[in-house]
């Protein structure tokens, strides 16, 4: 954008002016109310070498850190989510079912059929007893759930980073 010097008719100061302020009336710090030419005099007029103001990137070192380490968190906790959950759902956790028999089917069942199967059942247990392959994979399965809450958590706080580095405000000396 072009900037036009217009002297002050009593004290002879130069204002800076552009053309969008053609045809305005101003104020001089004098006091003097000058009124600015229309754009073909303008034209005419004196200009200023005004340097195209830098604007600086957005983007601070500091700020471009802080995204970066928000992405570092972001993989590796999606990653190592990913993996764990994977590994998770290959473990045997679960309890061996128990069949159920119908009311029906007991009414089938003849007496030296029924009398067997009693003899069979009188000296076990019925409730679930855990063995130690199936104690191990609940321990490994309940560590496993652990740590993909834990890299999960990684993960939702580096898009929080992230998302912080995007919204992060410019720094003074860019916005002047």
């Amino acid at each position: 954008m072009q900037i036009y010097q217009l002297p002050c008719t009593s004290c002879s100061q130069c204002l800076p002016i552009a053309k969008t302020q053609a045809g305005e009336t101003l104020q001089c710090k004098c006091g003097a109310t000058i009124v600015v030419p229309t754009l073909r005099e303008l034209s005419k007029m004196e200009t200023l070498d005004v340097q195209p103001q830098k604007t600086g990137s957005p983007w601070s070192q500091a700020r471009g850190i802080v995204f970066a380490i928000g992405l570092l968190c972001l993989a590796l906790g999606v990653g190592g989510y990913v993996r764990i959950i994977s590994d998770r759902g290959q473990l045997n956790t679960n309890r061996p079912e128990i069949p159920e028999i119908s009311a029906a089917q007991i009414d089938k069942v003849g007496l030296r059929e029924a009398w067997e199967t009693w003899l069979g059942y009188r000296n076990t247990r019925l409730e679930f007893r855990a063995t130690p392959e199936f104690l191990k994979n609940e321990k490994k399965y309940n560590e496993l759930t652990f740590y993909s809450n834990v890299l999960a958590s990684l993960g939702v706080a580096g898009l929080a980073t992230m998302l912080g580095a995007v919204v992060w405000p410019a720094s003074r000396k860019q916005s002047r």
